[in-house]
């Protein structure tokens, strides 16, 4: 709810923005027309390789604005969504959730109770009557049940290395939160990248397909280069990178300490694992740096072997199969 404000405010801060533009425009029209007389002069004094560098800079300019925008969506949701799983993910979780929680939506009206309709009792005499006829039974003696086992207090020593083991586990699991909203940062930059230099690029294409290369207006041809040299350069990020597989890896790490950390919180009142297994806690400890242990590693990779601008440009990598030689007819004895 809190976003969706946001983003109505951003668009009527737009609409503001425009019309006051618009309406100084209207009111120093003569001034703003003399301004593009005079530019569009020292635009045609520009040589050719100028206005195609201008150009070329103003597409890299725009991809990289979009891919700007794309990735600071990202990082505020995955921040948001984040700090919506877990709110001791980042130490300002709190102020987060708590603006998202000043607009909250309206919650239906109530809907009366119906009011149950009374039943007929049946009469004192004829009740009575029941009771002595039906004899009561005599109540067996319930067994005594044993009081709940006492769990064993926690020395000094225990409570302080388990209170470290959840700070190390606390930071451990913001780590991997960190890098995966990171990755997906990216992640979603390079996709949005891609989708808009992948549309330019193929409008582009159509053009230069229906009158030809060396027909097609020249700007229209550098548009083609310079969206094919993007989307070749944002279509690697994912495969030299390793986006997906770094998001994955420590997606999954984050979801194996958030579970460590939910077994360190519970133990101090179940006294066991989050199989239900009871442990003493020296056990405990030694279980938990076990899990540490196996859960160590910095899910980070990289592949330079991908960097393949050939790749890039194919939709597949499998190549036709090659024709099978024809084999020749066998000779005649004596030629």
């Amino acid at each position: 709810m809190n976003s969706l404000n946001s983003f109505n405010l951003l668009l009527i801060l737009l609409a503001v923005i425009t019309l006051i533009l618009v309406l100084v425009a209207w009111y120093f029209r003569h001034e703003v027309l003399a301004f593009w007389n005079d530019l569009y002069a020292s635009w045609v004094r520009i040589s050719k390789f100028g206005k195609h560098l201008i150009l070329a800079v103003s597409l890299v300019g725009s991809v990289a604005l979009l891919g700007y925008a794309c990735g600071q969506f990202a990082k505020g949701q995955s921040t948001k969504w984040l700090c919506e799983y877990d709110p001791a993910t980042y130490p300002d979780c709190g102020e987060l959730m708590a603006a998202s929680l000043t607009n909250p939506s309206a919650s239906p009206a109530p809907t009366p109770a119906t009011t149950p309709t009374p039943t007929t009792t049946p009469t004192p005499e004829s009740a009575q009557d029941v009771a002595k006829a039906i004899p009561s039974p005599t109540p067996s003696p319930s067994p005594t049940a044993a009081p709940p086992a006492t769990p064993v207090p926690l020395t000094r020593e225990q409570t302080d290395r388990l209170a470290q083991q959840a700070a190390k586990v606390r930071g451990l699991t913001r780590h991997h939160a960190s890098v995966m909203a990171f990755f997906s940062q990216a992640y979603y930059t390079a996709i949005c990248v891609l989708l808009f230099a992948g549309a330019v690029l193929a409008t582009a294409m159509f053009f230069i397909g229906t009158n030809g290369w060396g027909q097609t207006n020249e700007y229209v041809r550098t548009v083609f280069v310079v969206m094919a040299a993007m989307a070749a350069f944002y279509g690697l990020w994912p495969t030299v990178f390793q986006q997906d597989k770094n998001l994955s890896d420590n997606k999954a790490l984050f979801l194996e300490y958030e579970t460590l950390q939910n077994e360190i919180s519970s133990y101090t009142v179940t006294r066991t694992n989050v199989k239900n297994e009871p442990k003493t806690p020296n056990d405990f400890i030694n279980y938990v740096d076990s899990e540490m242990a196996r859960l160590g590693n910095i899910a980070i990779g990289f592949d330079y072997t991908k960097i393949s601008y050939k790749g890039a440009f194919e939709s597949s990598n499998s190549s036709a199969p090659a024709p099978s030689p024809t084999p020749s007819p066998p000779k005649k004895p004596g030629t």
